[in-house]
Formats: C-alpha cells, sequence, structure tokens
C-alpha cells in the first residue's frame, strides 16, 4: 500500500499503522482490493496553509471545513488525503471484525472518509451526482451490514 506524508511528524510510524489497518477494514469488508495505483497522503488538518501555492490555498479554502479537515482526494491523479484528525478518530469498537449480534454497528468517521474518498476515485464523479451517490450509499450499507 503507497501510503505518504505530507510534512514530519514524529507520530509518522502509528498514523501510518491505523490508517492502514483502516484502509485494509473498509477494503474487506467492501470486497475490494487496495489499488496499488492509490497514493495515500496523511497531512496535518491544522497545517499551515502558507506552505501551499496561491492556487493549493484557494482550493483548500474553497472545500466545506468538514472535508479538508478529513480527507480529499484527486481522482484524475489517484492521490487521496486522510488528516491526521480522522485517523485519530479511529477506534477498535467501529472495526468490522468487531461485530455484537443485535448491536447496531458503530459509526466510524475514518472508514467514513475512506469509503467517501473511494466512491471519488471509483466514480470519478462528486458529491451530488447520481453516480457518485450510488456508490457510496452502497459502500456504507455493506460496511454497515
Amino acid at each position: 500500500m503507497n501510503i505518504t506524508f505530507e510534512e514530519k511528524s514524529p507520530f509518522l510510524a502509528m498514523y501510518r499503522i491505523v490508517l492502514e489497518k483502516a484502509i485494509h477494514d473498509v477494503c474487506e469488508k467492501l470486497s475490494l482490493t487496495p489499488s496499488p495505483e492509490i497514493t495515500w497522503i496523511i497531512f496535518d488538518s491544522n497545517r499551515d496553509l502558507s506552505q501551499l501555492s496561491p492556487m493549493e490555498q484557494m482550493i483548500v479554502k474553497s472545500w466545506p471545513r468538514e472535508g479538508h479537515e478529513y480527507g480529499h482526494c484527486n481522482p484524475k491523479s489517484k492521490k487521496i488525503w486522510i488528516s491526521t484528525m480522522a485517523i485519530e478518530s479511529y477506534n477498535i469498537a467501529a472495526m468490522p471484525s468487531i461485530r455484537i449480534p443485535g448491536i447496531k454497528p458503530v459509526d466510524c468517521l475514518l472508514a467514513n472518509v475512506i469509503m467517501d474518498e473511494l466512491a471519488h476515485i471509483n466514480t470519478g464523479r462528486n458529491h451530488g451526482d447520481p453516480v457518485y451517490d450510488r456508490e457510496l450509499i452502497s459502500y456504507r450499507s455493506r460496511y454497515y451490514s
């Protein structure tokens, strides 16, 4: 799995391990094979935007707040950015392998972000497009079943 980091941090190895586990869990539950073509980039949601080019700053600032805080992607380049905030939200109770009969699965922010970005990558479409929306609904239905 191709996971890189946008910046330096003493916790990069931990973030990578957690993200790798979450991607594996999501893909396994959805019966998807993680694509080696996708580059996963871990970023700090509190990063200093002044390091970005003016065009990149404009794009990031135009995203809905929750979008740039948790994740975003570029379907053409097959790059997915996942924030440290989303990774830090991951917990063992949200893993699909831990299901207690009769108890509704725990909603998992990181899994939701991963499914959202995979739906963008796999459809090449955006929120509000029926193709994208159906794909994401299918992912969430299968993941939380």
